[in-house]
């Protein structure tokens, strides 16, 4: 099987997802925040601070699952007749992955639409290896080129955001729902939302 070349969104609509699921969680955040402070403080996070934060790479990992970025995945095609459970697949033929589908899979993912980060952690907390099922970067050989600098700054713009300001909803604003607006991306519905500087001092 072969894909087209395609280029990325993924990046800034996941950003959106991932401010949206905070808004949407007070608990989601204050967790987020107690582990950043407790293993970090107030300095700056490196990369190999990963490991040790496992709670903010759920949260990332439940964001791509729950939020689909790109809930097609970019096309492929067989370029020999392919027989699949079944079904015979002529050569020539393009497939496109329903990503959604997959990440809303109830035999994978129970109660798929909870926003849960806790399905990715183990009974001690330490993160699970993410499953195959989770592929917000596409998939196959031709997936997306960037996907480790993608996964990369979304643990750097999680990490920097919640250690320094707090996300709450205006009073009198409802909650945000994990809905979307559904296109090429798929990126949440418009809400409003009060950002404060948090007290850093350690």
């Amino acid at each position: 099987m072969s894909s087209r070349p395609h280029g990325g969104v993924e990046r800034n609509v996941g950003y959106h997802n991932e401010l949206d699921d905070t808004v949407s969680s007070s608990e989601v955040q204050a967790k987020l925040h107690a582990e950043i402070t407790r293993t970090i403080g107030k300095q700056l996070f490196a990369i190999r601070d990963r490991s040790e934060i496992p709670y903010v790479e759920a949260v990332i990992l439940e964001t791509l699952r729950i939020g689909s970025n790109v809930p097609l995945a970019v096309t492929h095609f067989v370029n020999e007749d392919v027989s699949f459970r079944g079904f015979l697949i002529p050569n020539g033929t393009t497939i496109i992955a329903n990503v959604t589908s997959v990440h809303h899979d109830p035999s994978v993912f129970p109660d798929p639409f909870a926003f849960r980060p806790e399905r990715f952690l183990d009974d001690s907390g330490r993160i699970l290896q993410a499953s195959e099922q989770v592929i917000p970067f596409s998939m196959g050989q031709m997936s997306c080129i960037g996907e480790s600098i993608a996964r990369i700054e979304l643990f750097l713009y999680v990490t920097r955001i919640v250690q320094n300001v707090e996300f709450k909803l205006p009073a009198g604003c409802k909650r945000t729902t994990l809905n979307g607006v559904f296109g090429i991306t798929y990126r949440p519905e418009d809400y409003n939302v009060d950002i404060a500087k948090r007290n850093l001092k350690i």
